[in-house]
């Protein structure tokens, strides 16, 4: 709902002219949100919950392996870094309904294409344009978003978009029902299509900022916006780049995301090979990560936006060292429970406040560019923690010093967010 046309005077936005109609009772901000999160649940349901279930499929059907399959991998993770600043500046060129609209085809087209490949070189080349398309439709596009349409409550709806990621997993059971009885090219166009029939017509319900519609930040009136302290004075992608709050946040969140990928990719051979658990009781330890995932989230969305988050980004640090440290030493379930509750709630609690505490101290003009300037930063992160996990592994015939030299990583990393202190420029 739109208000009705107006005109403002004077720096504090004094209504002139015809008077302003009420507030509508539902801003909204609501709905793009609703939007991104479905949005994010169609790309990381294929991409991050069921992609590996499509590529053992691929892997038997060629005999390639297991170097092949997880080259695709490392392929996806760089193309996405390389993008990142890209992506940022056509979000601040054209806006995000453009860019995502642009990645949902494109995401498409990939995954159908996926349905056609007969050799190695042809699904390398499928797999970037994969990276292409979730690149410019997904995490950065989404959070960039919400970051215009949320000041006051930015931690809580980054965290309610960002919980989109592990609730794919719920729709992985369908996935890979239809894998078994369909087969994985079927099922590619299948998706394909599903993507279309419902990220397009979602594209519609996106605005890329409230302005645009005569609506301000958070659904408040525009006496209300004027009133309240601004988050930041709005810094270019070239200014945030001088401050050292950019580094010391990119490179936290990047020993962050070292963490969590390598648990990602090594925790469930840690628990079949050295703990001696079954695949099942395995894939069981994943689902309990994941419920204690979204609900640290969501209280990370909650206490991002009451107290300093540069604290609940450190304390969140120290929750992945200690869970780390927990999983070395662990006798049995129980332990492995221990460690999902501490990993899980640090992931959760720290996911959103990333980006908020990004858009609060550099503004919203420009928040995609900057953070696209910080995505090649967050890949080293994304690729070393799984080789330091995995080459210790093998170095040393078990994950114990790999998993503990990670937790010393994350103590250090936790430092980077306690000297991220706000540019000078912020209120």
């Amino acid at each position: 709902m739109s208000l009705s046309r107006h005109c403002f005077s004077g720096s504090k936005g004094t209504m002139v002219g015809m008077p302003m109609s009420p507030k509508p009772k539902l801003f909204y901000g609501w709905w793009v949100l609703f939007a991104a999160v479905a949005l994010q649940i169609l790309i990381s349901t294929f991409m991050m919950q069921s992609f590996g279930a499509f590529l053992a499929l691929i892997k038997d059907e060629f005999t390639w392996s297991k170097t092949d399959i997880s080259s695709a991998f490392a392929v996806q993770q760089i193309v996405g870094g390389v993008l990142g600043p890209f992506v940022g500046w056509l979000l601040l060129k054209f806006g995000s309904r453009r860019v995502i609209r642009f990645g949902i085809a494109i995401f498409a087209l990939s995954v159908y294409l996926l349905s056609k490949i007969s050799n190695l070189q042809g699904f390398y080349l499928v797999v970037v344009l994969i990276a292409i398309g979730s690149s410019t439709s997904g995490f950065l596009p989404l959070n960039t978003l919400i970051v215009q349409w949320f000041e006051k409550r930015r931690a809580m709806a980054l965290a309610l978009m960002q919980t989109g990621i592990n609730a794919g997993g719920f729709l992985v059971p369908a996935v890979t029902w239809s894998l078994a009885s369909n087969g994985w090219r079927f099922t590619a166009i299948a998706y394909a299509v599903i993507i279309l029939l419902i990220g397009i017509p979602l594209t519609f319900v996106i605005k890329n900022k409230p302005e645009d519609i005569g609506l301000v930040a958070d659904g408040l009136s525009p006496t209300e916006q004027s009133l309240k302290k601004d988050f930041a004075n709005e810094l270019s992608a070239q200014e945030a780049l001088k401050t050292r709050a950019f580094w010391f946040i990119a490179f936290g969140h990047s020993s962050a995301l070292m963490i969590v990928f390598a648990v990602m990719v090594h925790l469930v051979l840690y628990l079949t090979e050295d703990l001696g658990f079954g695949l099942a009781k395995a894939g069981s330890v994943f689902a309990l990560l994941t419920a204690f995932t979204i609900i640290g989230q969501l209280a990370g969305g909650y206490f991002g936006d009451r107290i300093n988050k540069r604290l609940i980004a450190s304390l969140a640090m120290l929750g992945h060292a200690l869970g780390l440290v927990i999983l070395v030493y662990a006798k049995n379930y129980y332990w492995i429970i221990a460690f999902s509750v501490f990993h899980g709630l640090a992931w959760g609690f720290r996911g959103p406040i990333m980006q908020a505490m990004r858009a609060d101290y550099f503004g919203r003009k420009s928040f995609g560019q900057i953070m696209g300037f910080s995505t090649p930063i967050l890949t080293i992160g994304i690729a070393t923690g799984p080789l330091i996990a995995g080459y210790l592994a093998d170095k040393y015939a078990n994950y114990q010093i790999g998993f503990l030299v990670l937790a010393g990583l994350a103590v250090l990393g936790s430092l980077f967010f306690v000297f991220a202190s706000p540019p000078k420029n912020y209120n």
